[in-house]
């Protein structure tokens, strides 16, 4: 299945979510960088090729839980 099918695009204007049919694994989320993508319901991915930004939202893909480690945010570049 190519990822695209899976992906929240416009349609006529308006945006179009699918709903995946898989039960959804409890996710936790360990942030790297001062973000607020970790509350966001979903994901994203870059395609190689043309280097878009690919959203995947559904609501039931939200974070169960958000660890927040100093140690690891100090991986973030200072920017």
């Amino acid at each position: 299945m190519d990822v695209r099918e899976l992906c929240t695009r416009r349609i006529d204007g308006k945006l179009v979510c699918p709903r995946l049919s898989a039960a959804r694994l409890p996710q936790w989320v360990v942030p790297s960088s001062p973000s607020s993508a970790y509350a966001k319901a979903g994901a994203a991915v870059r395609d190689p090729e043309t280097e878009e930004r690919l959203a995947l939202f559904d609501p039931k893909a939200r974070a169960q839980g958000v660890v927040l480690d100093p140690v690891m945010a100090l991986t973030a570049p200072p920017g």
